[in-house]
């Protein structure tokens, strides 16, 4: 029992009850008043256990509860430990201390809502909806294993994002290469070479026991949909590349690394290329991924070969999401049919 406070300055208080092995905490916010309610707090406690009063945190299971059985199954279906760790972190400074007021069953939609309007204001709407949609599937998972009846977000729709038009292209491409750091301008080549997700997720995480020099191939092992983890064909440049650059280190683990250590971000060093570079326009690391994916299309490859090699899950996706990208595509379509 005792009050503590999280990295970000928010008071708790912590205790045990006989119903749980591990602690419960309370929290209360962050400044003067928040601490106060703390000091309160902790006093009933401390008044009950003084009276041998039996410390009871109410009928159900909790969010906290529910959140760690989701990350121990995740685990046991070896899902990404970079993903996990990410949103451990996520959970922990800003999903927990809303949610953990009440039992599951008694978490709200307005609550939810409350959760993002306060914590996430200052996020894209793409990051919003991706939290929302983890925290969706973490109820959804307590109720496929009847552990709870309840999904505040069971009629939740995801916020509309505005599309984002790509303006980066190949000679620019070239031009960040150039002028980028050693470890940042071969993060490019490879992105180049596979298409993959930017993040730790894919790219990052890429090994040299994914590449197949006799077949080939880079396995990307992504886990964002079922068909994440797949095999990217290698053309004859970007093999021997690889090769090149393995033989270079031979007792490097990771593809991509920086001072012989695997990367956890570039998106620091990115920027900085981007300023050197003088591109005035906003771009992404992920951009790249997109240009990857448009060129190929534009120069004639097909559309379901180029989703298999995204990971999505459905060509449609990547119809939506390219297609449109494709200026005149509409116009050579039609020029293909025969003359009468």
């Amino acid at each position: 029992m005792g009050i503590g406070i999280t990295k970000d300055g928010r008071y708790y208080i912590q205790y045990r009850i006989k119903e749980r092995k591990s602690p419960v905490r309370e929290y209360f916010g962050r400044g003067k008043d928040a601490l106060s309610s703390a000091k309160i707090r902790d006093a009933e406690i401390a008044l009950q256990k003084a009276h041998g009063e039996e410390l009871h945190q109410g009928k159900g299971i909790y969010f906290d509860e529910l959140a760690q059985l989701y990350i121990r199954d995740a685990k046991a279906r070896n899902v990404s430990k970079a993903f996990l760790k990410d949103w451990v972190n996520i959970l922990n400074k800003t999903v927990l201390p809303a949610l953990t007021h009440t039992p599951v069953e008694k978490i709200t939609y307005s609550d939810l809502l409350a959760l993002a309007e306060n914590q996430w204001s200052d996020v894209s709407v793409a990051t919003r909806n991706r939290y929302l949609g983890y925290i969706s599937a973490i109820f959804n998972f307590g109720i496929e294993h009847e552990i709870t009846a309840n999904n505040p977000l069971k009629k939740w729709k995801k916020a509309r994002e505005e599309k984002r038009d790509l303006q980066l292209n190949v000679e620019d491409l070239k031009l960040l290469i150039k002028v980028a750091a050693p470890h940042l301008g071969w993060a490019i080549e490879v992105e180049w070479m596979c298409g993959a997700r930017t993040g730790r997720s894919e790219l990052l995480s890429l090994r040299w026991s994914d590449h197949d020099y006799e077949n080939s191939t880079l396995h990307v092992r992504g886990t964002k949909t079922a068909t994440s983890n797949r095999l990217i064909p290698l053309n004859p440049t970007d093999n021997n590349k690889l090769k090149e650059k393995r033989e270079l280190n031979p007792s490097s683990k990771f593809i991509i690394e920086y001072r012989n250590k695997p990367l956890k971000k570039i998106r620091r060093s990115f920027n900085t290329a981007v300023e050197k570079a003088e591109i005035n326009y906003p771009v992404r690391m992920y951009d790249i991924r997109h240009l990857w994916a448009t060129e190929l299309l534009r120069n004639g490859a097909d559309l379901a070969a180029v989703s298999a090699m995204l990971g999505h899950a459905s060509i449609r996706t990547t119809q939506q999401k390219y297609y449109h990208l494709m200026q005149g595509e509409k116009a050579k379509a039609v020029n293909l049919k025969p003359t009468l």
